[in-house]
């Protein structure tokens, strides 16, 4: 990804050397890091921000959900995959289930530290979508007061004319 790269040059990024390390000791480092790897500032929280900040598309926000491998559409969810949502409610009488947003950009996704047992599978916690500012109060609501569920759709998707419930 170059645009980390041109982000660097343009924002005056440096190596952490002896010199500024204590700036960056307790932060998180959002790159693989190998032997003989060089740090840079950029990949730093303090510098460079989160994953999720980094990546997001102007004016978007970035909600996180909690989900788990069937309601995050599969355990081979990642980042940069497509979904739809669906919120669901359980009512006095019966339950709701509508598709509330389209074509939504994976931003992370958030794993626990244990792999089903079965399967083998990682363990999915949670899923950080990219949204508009305006549809974030859909999914914080759904998410204090019902369920969530995503589903990955491909890259030929077409949306769907008006929003479907049932």
């Amino acid at each position: 990804d170059t645009s980390v790269v041109t982000k660097a040059k343009t924002e005056g990024t440096e190596y952490v050397t002896n010199d500024n390390i204590e700036d960056f000791l307790g932060t998180f480092y959002r790159t693989n890091v190998y032997a003989g790897t060089p740090f840079l500032t950029i990949f730093s929280d303090e510098v460079g921000g989160s994953v999720a900040e980094k990546t997001l598309t102007d004016n978007n926000v970035a909600v996180t959900i909690p989900a788990t491998n069937i309601t995050a559409g599969g355990p081979n969810i990642g980042p940069d995959t497509k979904v739809n949502v669906y919120t669901n409610y359980q009512l006095e009488k019966g339950s709701s289930s509508e598709l509330v947003l389209e074509n939504v950009r994976v931003l992370e996704v958030l794993y626990a530290e244990v792999y089903n047992e079965t399967t083998e599978a990682p363990v999915i916690e949670g899923v950080t979508l990219e949204i508009a500012p305006e549809d974030s109060a859909i999914i914080q609501h759904a998410s204090d007061f019902g369920t969530i569920r995503l589903a990955v759709i491909d890259a030929e998707y077409k949306p769907v004319k008006g929003v479907i419930r049932y």
